[in-house]
């Protein structure tokens, strides 16, 4: 079993913790990052596309999508970047082996991405069909939902992939 320096520890504790401010910025809206404008578009373009799908007419101007009557605004902070950019931290800090990092990414990023994008439908949905109820359905359920999804969904990958560790270091050692 490998240890893990002190200076380890320390660097893995400091990225945690910058991403965690990085993510609070991005929540609030004082930290905008590079990409995040061009993912906003690309979603809002998306969602538009999905919602003419279903039958319910919108438009687009920017990443302001009018479905139906109801106006919303998609901002960087409806990207779901910061939970990817926490999700990913945590993969990249723990102490598993390089291929359980890789798949966690390979398919933690996608189906974060598809949660989100869920999660932007059925709220222009609501939007449109319960605009009373909007803003209590954006706020109190899909944002503490999403956070406690990729929470839980961290856990049970570290969980997995430690146990995977420790399968294959039982199968090497002599």
């Amino acid at each position: 079993m490998s240890r893990v320096s002190p200076l380890g520890v320390a660097i893995r504790l400091a990225a945690v913790s910058a991403s965690f401010i990085i993510a609070s910025g991005i929540t609030i809206g004082t930290i905008i990052p590079p990409g995040a404008e061009l993912m906003s578009l690309a979603l809002a373009r998306t969602a538009a596309f999905t919602l003419g799908l279903l039958g319910i007419p919108a438009s687009l101007e920017g990443a302001v999508i009018n479905a139906d009557g109801f106006l919303a605004i998609v901002a960087a902070q409806c990207t779901a970047i910061e939970i990817l950019l926490l999700f990913t931290v945590v993969v990249l800090v723990c102490p598993v082996s390089a291929r359980a990092r890789m798949w966690a990414l390979l398919l933690g990023i996608p189906a974060i991405c598809a949660l989100n994008f869920v999660r932007v439908i059925s709220l222009l949905l609501v939007g449109v069909g319960f605009p009373d109820h909007f803003e209590t359905i954006h706020h109190m359920v899909w944002q503490p939902a999403m956070a406690s999804i990729a929470l839980v969904s961290c856990l049970l990958w570290l969980r997995w992939a430690s146990t995977s560790n420790k399968r294959s270091e039982e199968m090497s050692t002599p």
